[in-house]
């Protein structure tokens, strides 16, 4: 991941711009699918989705890390980020859509991933936000001091 970085100071420093590219996300309680659409200015030379499922190592929790805390020690945490091919709907919009896991059976995160080649011919991956579906919180909601907790 260097080299994205790398690509990313040249655009910086040397006054490239970045390819563009806008996208939406939408949840639909009633098929209970979440889809994120992306459209893009500037053709990407490839993309992918990368997606996961939370483990019952954190259940109920929406946490899709690799490490965990437990105790006060470390652990792997088994959420493996598999890899999907985007739906091509054509003249630069792409779709990923998937079902929400059943009711109980945790959480689902995915993104879509574009490569692009820059201006100087290095490759520089650009992403969308990550969403979780369902879009629900296994706890309810809190305010100010009753959010305090342990950041790891």
């Amino acid at each position: 991941m260097v080299w994205n970085l790398v690509a990313f100071y040249h655009c910086i420093t040397d006054n490239i711009p970045f390819p563009e590219f806008t996208y939406t996300y939408e949840f639909n309680s009633v098929s209970r699918v979440g889809s994120i659409t992306v459209t893009t200015v500037d053709a990407p030379v490839s993309t992918r989705v990368r997606w996961t499922n939370t483990t019952d190592l954190v259940a109920p929790r929406r946490d899709f890390r690799q490490r965990i805390l437990n105790g006060s020690s470390v652990i792997d945490n088994p959420a493996t980020w598999y890899e999907d091919i985007a739906l091509d709907l054509g003249e630069g919009v792409l779709l990923a859509r998937y079902p929400y896991p059943p009711p109980g059976a945790g959480y689902m995160a995915f993104y879509i991933e574009l490569e692009y080649l820059t201006q100087n011919l290095e490759t520089i991956i650009l992403t969308t936000e990550a969403i979780t579906i369902p879009p629900t919180f296994p706890y309810p909601g809190c305010q100010f001091e009753e959010c305090t907790g342990t950041l790891v």
